[in-house]
This record gives structure tokens, C-alpha cells and sequence, in this order.
């Protein structure tokens, strides 16, 4: 038989598990406290005493201990319970901070995770911000040369024009009986042909240099556009200065269709609109890219009003979006694009410039293998 101060120590368990303590706490009452009191003993209740299979004090639900026979007994075991009571409390408030060790090390993880991809797109950014600045100045000094080779280049297309008119004028000043020998020497040297052929050489570069001086303009007003200011511009000028940026993107990819409305200027952020635009055409060609398809896919971009809202819309058809995935398309880091392909940061900060800058729309939907993003943002003039 156990002392009073014996029992309290074996009730000081080192078991962790609040339901496994009670239920050992029970046990040990059980088996000692008949012997530590004699009016609790078996011999003084006669035929009181419970059947075998039953227990005189049992652990219940929540850290209770319950008493089946004996009520009597209660008031001399209250300081048991509560040796009891504040040891299954200690049980479960470790209980409860091992759950939270354990949360924070999962949310500790997640963090960092995020944190990771959130510096991988930072860095991303700053190296597109400075890729921007460098393109901005690789399109001035491609400027000053491309001035100087597509003024020469008309000097020499009017040489071409003088040489031809000598010719003309020549052959007019050859004695008659000389010609066959003149027609001679011109089919020898096949002059007629390098005429022509200059001729094709000549419109072909022009078309070349105005196509060189197209892309450097829309470098230029892609860099330019990006003053973070609310101003008067156009959207389809934004639309046509990113479709040129990223023309090497989905020239082998997808064919590029335009339907511009005609919208009046209003006051928005371009170079903001411009990053919205660019996202929006760089999704729809990795999409059509990830298909592996052996024909061009498609982008078809619109202008158009709503109301007082200058609306575009971005479609493709590079296989559609689940509806799951629509549901969360804006969240940010989440995509559905492979391990480092995608930050998942495009279409929420797409997101952000639209509705919380501009105060405008964005949605997306997609079926039968089409997905089209379309934004609305108000046409504001004159700071209203």
C-alpha cells in the first residue's frame, strides 16, 4: 500500500499524451486507493463492490476522471484530481505548442519558399527594367547609323536613277550600224538584268530599312512609355509598340491578327499597360509552345469601346484553361506553367495595374480549347 504523497508522485507521469496520461492516472487510483483508505477497502462494503470487468474510477472524454461506485469517496480524492487536473493540463498545453512548432516549421517553409520565387522575380524584374534601359539606348545608337546608311542608300538609289537615264541617253548618240554591236555588249554584260535586278535589290532594302526603323520606334516608345504617370495616349499605339516587341517571341509560333477600333486618346499609365499587354501575348504564346503542335497557332488581339471603358482582348488557342485554374489565374506565384518557367507574378500584377490602378476590369475565359483575357479601363481626359 502506497502513502498519500507516494500516489501523487506516481500521478506525475512522464507519458506526453493527455489521453494516454488520464487513463493512467485512472488506473493508478484505481489500484492504490482502496489500499490508502480503509473505509474504501473491499471488505467494509460488503456486496458493494463492482463485478470484475467493471472499474471503480475510469478515464472519460476530455481529461475527466469518472467515479462508478463509491460517490463518498470524491471529496477525499479532490486533491488527486487535481494533481490530475494541472498535469493534463501541462500535457495538453505541450500538446498544443508541438502542433504549433510543427505549423510554423510547415509555415516557416512556405514562407521561404515564397520568399524564394519573390526574390527570383524581383531579380527578373530588375534585370527586364534593366534590359529596358539598355534596349532604350541601343535604339538611339542604332538611330544615328541607320540615319546615315538609309540616307546613302537614296544617294545611291538616284546614281542608279542617273546611270540609267546615261544609258538611255547614250544609246541614241550610237551610229546606226553600231546598235547590233551596242545590243551586243548589253546582252554580254547582261545589263537589262542587273537594271532590273538593282531595281528588286533596291525596294527590297528600303522595305528592310523601314522595318529596322519600325522596331527601333517601338523600342523607343516601349522604354518611353514607362514614366509610371497617368498621361494622354493612345491604346492602340500600346498595343501596336508591344506586338513589335515581341514579334521574335511568336513569329515561328502563332500567327498575330489586329481589329483596332478607333479610340480617342485618354490618360493612363503606358508603360503599365504595356507590361499588362506584354504578359498577356507572352502567356498565350508559351501556351500555343507547350502544345509542341506542328502548324501555327493563333493570337487575335482587340480594341473596342464599352460605354466609357477602352477594352482588349487577348485570344488564343494554345489548348484552354481549367476551370480550377481559372479560379485562381490571378492569385499570386500560382501557375500552371512548368518548374522554373513561371513566377506566377504576370497575371496578378497584371491584376494590380488594372483594377487597383486604373480602377478598371479583368477576367478570363476559356473553352473549346480558346482562352481570351480580356481588360477594361475607364477613358479618363482632362484628370477626371
Amino acid at each position: 500500500m502506497f502513502s498519500f504523497n507516494e500516489i501523487a508522485e506516481m500521478l506525475k507521469s512522464d507519458i506526453k499524451d493527455p489521453a494516454e496520461y488520464v487513463q493512467y492516472a485512472a488506473e493508478v487510483l484505481e489500484q492504490e486507493i482502496c489500499g490508502l483508505n480503509a473505509k474504501f477497502r473491499p471488505d467494509t462494503h460488503g456486496g458493494n463492490m463492482p463485478s470484475a470487468g467493471n472499474h471503480i474510477i475510469s478515464a472519460g472524454e476530455a481529461g475527466r476522471i469518472h467515479i462508478s461506485y463509491f460517490p463518498e469517496m470524491a471529496e477525499s480524492l479532490i486533491p488527486f484530481f487535481r494533481i490530475i487536473e494541472l498535469e493534463t493540463e501541462v500535457r495538453l498545453a505541450n500538446s498544443r505548442l508541438r502542433r504549433l512548432e510543427m505549423s510554423l516549421a510547415d509555415t516557416d517553409t512556405e514562407t521561404l519558399e515564397k520568399l524564394r520565387v519573390t526574390q527570383a522575380a524581383l531579380i527578373r524584374q530588375e534585370k527586364l527594367a534593366s534590359l529596358g534601359q539598355l534596349s532604350s539606348g541601343v535604339a538611339h545608337e542604332l538611330n544615328n547609323p541607320l540615319g546615315f546608311i538609309s540616307g546613302n542608300f537614296d544617294v545611291l538609289k538616284n546614281y542608279r536613277n542617273l546611270f540609267l537615264a546615261f544609258l538611255m541617253q547614250a544609246k541614241g548618240l550610237i551610229p546606226a550600224d553600231r546598235l547590233p554591236e551596242y545590243e551586243e555588249l548589253k546582252h554580254l554584260h547582261r545589263v537589262d538584268y542587273l537594271l532590273q535586278d538593282t531595281e528588286d535589290i533596291f525596294k527590297e532594302s528600303s522595305d528592310g530599312f523601314r522595318r529596322i526603323s519600325h522596331i527601333v520606334e517601338g523600342l523607343l516608345a516601349f522604354a518611353r512609355n514607362d514614366t509610371g504617370r497617368m498621361e494622354p495616349a493612345s491604346l492602340n499605339d500600346s498595343i501596336e509598340s508591344t506586338v513589335d516587341i515581341c514579334r521574335s517571341q511568336f513569329r515561328f509560333v502563332a500567327k498575330v491578327t489586329k481589329e483596332l477600333e478607333d479610340i480617342p486618346d485618354f490618360e493612363f499609365c503606358s508603360g503599365e499597360i504595356n507590361q499588362v499587354l506584354l504578359n498577356l501575348i507572352l502567356n498565350s504564346v508559351q501556351a500555343i509552345k507547350a502544345q509542341e503542335r506542328d502548324d501555327y497557332g493563333t493570337i487575335a488581339i482587340r480594341s473596342f469601346k464599352f460605354g466609357n471603358m477602352a477594352c482588349c482582348s487577348v485570344t488564343d488557342d494554345g489548348g484552354g484553361i481549367s476551370e480550377e485554374d481559372l479560379d485562381r489565374i490571378f492569385s499570386a506565384f500560382y501557375t500552371t506553367k512548368p518548374e522554373n518557367s513561371g513566377t506566377g507574378l504576370g497575371l496578378s500584377t497584371s491584376y494590380e495595374i488594372i483594377v487597383n490602378r486604373h480602377k478598371g476590369t479583368i477576367d478570363a475565359e476559356s473553352s473549346d480549347g480558346k482562352t481570351t483575357f480580356t481588360f477594361r479601363i475607364p477613358m479618363r481626359t482632362g484628370g477626371r
